[in-house]
């Protein structure tokens, strides 16, 4: 299985029934754990693993994610 963990909570308006985010904040610091093979074919030996993060939101009237293009290092090799 695949685990995520943040440092730090993402913030989320009870209220309004969403995430808060700005376009200024930074994401906390990521943690990503893999417990085990993905699928059948996949081995130690295989390609290596890698994480990608990405950020988007939901606009009114579409139904597709926009990406809104996060700054920096946004794919890391999982390291065995």
């Amino acid at each position: 299985g695949v685990h995520v963990s943040l440092r730090n909570p993402l913030l989320y308006w009870n209220e309004l029934d969403r995430w808060m985010w700005h376009k200024k904040w930074c994401l906390p610091r990521l943690s990503v754990v893999v417990t085990q093979p993905l699928g059948t074919s996949a081995s130690l030996g295989g390609p290596p693993l890698v994480a990608m993060v990405s950020c988007g939101t939901l606009r009114a009237g579409h139904d597709s994610l926009h990406n809104q293009g996060l700054g920096g290092c946004c794919l890391r090799r999982l390291s065995r």
